[in-house]
Formats: C-alpha cells, structure tokens, sequence
C-alpha cells in the first residue's frame, strides 16, 4: 500500500494536495489563457479565490473521513447535511463570481471560458457529499 493510500480506500495527504493542486494548475492556465485585463483581474481573483477555498475545503473534508465513520448514524445524517449545506453555499458563491467575470469578458475571452471555466470546479465539488459510504455497508438486492 502507497503513503498516499490508507485502509478502506481513504486517501492520504498527497492525493488530498494535489486535488487541490490541479484546481491551482487549472486555474492559472485560463488565467493566462484569457489575457485579462486590468478591469477584469479583480473579478477574476474573486472567482479563482472562491474556487481555491472550495478545493481547499473539500480537501480537508476528505482528511476527516475517519473521524466521520465513528460517528453514530444521525450525527453522520447531520453532518452529511452540513457539508451539503455549506458546498451549496460556496457553489452559489462561486456561480455568482463566474457570472460577474463572464460578464465582463470579450466575445473571444467567453469563448475559451465557454470551453474551460466549468472546467476549473473541483472534480469533487458535488460527488460524495456525505463522505465515503461505510465499508461495510452492502449493495441492496434486486427487487
């Protein structure tokens, strides 16, 4: 088993930056990609700061999965609504900075975004919002 792979499939601290990272990686390529201007940085930096901090959440998110597992099944359905409840919130943030930067973009500068911009969420930013199931959880039958 790697450093970066636990028992039960949980992911350590490298696989954990690099999600983060990549979001970095990706966000700075459309920086540059777009050629911003000076009026457009601003709300660029909004967007990509929002972005960042969902990454970055999410990341630390995924560091307290086996804290969550030990927690009795309502508290789990508690938190699971939290995390869904603050990743909505973010999301909502970040859909109002991207359309304040898209707005403001040249017809060229929408077309790349139109191609990319989604692309610089967080692979994860929906998916597994409750955390990994239980490893011992078992598939329902057929009905």
């Amino acid at each position: 088993m790697s450093r970066d792979q636990r028992p039960g499939g949980e992911q350590g601290p490298a696989i954990q930056e690099d999600a983060v990272s990549l979001t970095e990686y990706r966000l700075q390529l459309l920086r540059e990609d777009l050629k911003l201007t000076g009026v457009q940085q601003p709300l660029w930096d909004a967007y990509a700061g929002k972005v960042s901090a969902l990454a970055a959440d999410i990341s630390r998110e995924q560091g307290r999965l086996r804290a969550t597992l030990q927690l009795k099944a309502l508290e789990r359905i508690d938190q699971s609504v939290d995390v869904a409840r603050n990743r909505l919130t973010a999301l909502e943030e970040i859909a109002s900075a991207a359309k304040a930067l898209y707005g403001r973009l040249t017809p060229e500068q929408q077309t790349i975004a139109d191609a990319r911009l989604a692309t610089t969420l967080p692979t994860n930013a929906v998916a597994g919002l409750g955390g990994a199931p239980d490893a011992r959880a078992r598939p329902r039958p057929p009905q």
